[in-house]
């Protein structure tokens, strides 16, 4: 059920389009990202990520508030919201075609961004199911 729903929001970002897709769900998406809870912060980090192809222009303009989230998804204390944020960072590189864009100007995005990403990276081994 979890990948029938990630593939449904990709096809909708794909088919609606970015501005009417995050009209329609980023105040849901900042709200998940808000709370405690980390099956909301997961589900909303996976939700950014497959909308990134859909939404790449709008994106574009909301890069620094997403790296944002992103960053603090990436030091969450639970390993599949750490997971979830550090894939999202990679569907919007991939999707968007940004990725020179956010290391080229990290000190404008965030300075903490790449040593949170190699962090998370190197506990991958630690990510329990």
């Amino acid at each position: 059920m979890f990948f029938s729903a990630i593939e449904g929001i990709e096809r909708l970002s794909l088919d609606l389009g970015g501005n009417y897709m995050l009209k329609a769900t980023f105040s849901f998406i900042e709200t998940y990202l808000s709370t405690d809870n980390w099956k909301a912060q997961h589900a909303a980090f996976w939700a950014i990520g497959n909308m990134a192809e859909g939404c790449k222009d709008v994106f574009k303009t909301s890069l620094p508030g997403l790296l944002k989230h992103i960053g603090t998804g990436l030091t969450s204390s639970h390993q599949r919201v750490k997971f979830a944020a550090l894939s999202a960072l990679g569907l919007l590189c991939e999707d968007i075609a940004v990725i020179n864009l956010i290391f080229n100007n990290l000190a404008k995005y965030s300075k903490k961004l790449p040593p949170r990403c190699i962090t998370c990276l190197s506990q991958i081994n630690d990510f329990k199911r």
